[in-house]
């Protein structure tokens, strides 16, 4: 089967699921049992059990294709109860039932076998695709990602009526504090400065290395005044921690998403205000020289 077949099948809704394999199951008994008692390929019935098997095992995990597999077992037994009447020359009752119960014990664990490979499989695609979304030095998003969120942020914004902020975040001086320490300590310093910008912003917010030293965050739910008030969290959190160790801050550009803006470039111009402006400070889109912060002129 199409893998892009199997990942709609486990990504529909779990009612949408269960509709789908009672249906298969009522073709499976609609179609499988006139076959079955009134044409002379009725064995060939059996084949259909396939339908439900494998669309359960799709749709669930190890323990759901178990639970699936038993059904399509139990269907199986009432496929060959019509059957007796047919196989009584070849076996009595008894040896019929016990014969049965084979082919029920093996349609039970195909089905678990099946949900716990494509649980597998979708595990696997879901570690890769996450790998493709990280900048492995700092553990976050990469720019790649970034569009691919805006545009979902964008669409929610606009479908629902939410406010949406963006940051555009750029390290003071980090060019300097490479040439100074070396590229070893830069890339701690990366690592140290995600790690606390990490823990200063919600569940629901997204940050992304855009550039080298270069980042933005995405602030759903989040209007102007409030992206205000989280860069100036951040970036005195940020001078807090690495400004005396290592001379690191940050100048900050904030800006609200408005259908049919740049949003990004507008968060990029208030951060390159507050550069002009003297570095370690942050600027909103839209409010010229308007600035927080300390004054704190060193090199790009």
């Amino acid at each position: 089967m199409n893998p892009i077949h199997i990942d709609i099948l486990s990504s529909l809704k779990l009612g949408q699921r269960l509709l789908l394999i009672a249906s298969s199951y009522l073709f499976t008994l609609l179609v499988g049992l006139p076959l079955l008692l009134y044409t002379p390929i009725g064995y060939a019935s059996y084949t259909l059990l396939l339908i439900p098997l494998i669309v359960g095992s799709l749709s669930f995990g190890a323990k759901g294709g178990l639970i699936n597999g038993i059904g399509v077992g139990l269907v199986h037994l009432i496929f060959l109860s019509f059957s007796v009447a047919k196989l009584s020359l070849l076996f009595d009752r008894m040896e019929f039932y016990v014969i049965a119960a084979f082919p029920l014990m093996v349609l039970a664990v195909s089905g678990a076998y099946m949900g716990y490979f494509n649980r597998q499989r979708k595990l696997r695609e879901e570690e890769i695709q996450h790998l493709t979304r990280i900048n492995h030095i700092t553990g976050l998003y990469n720019a790649r990602f970034f569009q691919e969120k805006l545009k979902e942020e964008k669409r929610r914004s606009e479908r629902y009526g939410e406010k949406l902020s963006l940051l555009y975040i750029d390290i003071d001086s980090f060019k300097r504090c490479n040439d100074t320490y070396g590229h070893t300590v830069g890339d701690q310093v990366l690592e140290k400065f995600s790690t606390l910008i990490r823990k200063e912003l919600r569940e629901a917010d997204s940050i992304f290395r855009y550039g080298g030293e270069e980042f933005i965050v995405l602030l759903p739910h989040t209007d102007r005044e409030g992206g205000r008030g989280v860069a100036e969290r951040l970036r005195k959190k940020i001078e807090e921690e690495l400004s005396a160790s290592r001379g690191i801050t940050i100048s900050v550009g904030v800006a609200e998403y408005k259908k049919g803006e740049d949003v990004t470039r507008k968060a990029d111009e208030a951060m390159y205000e507050a550069k002009r402006l003297g570095k370690n400070k942050v600027c909103v889109s839209g409010e010229s020289s308007h600035t927080s912060g300390s004054s704190f002129s060193k090199d790009e």
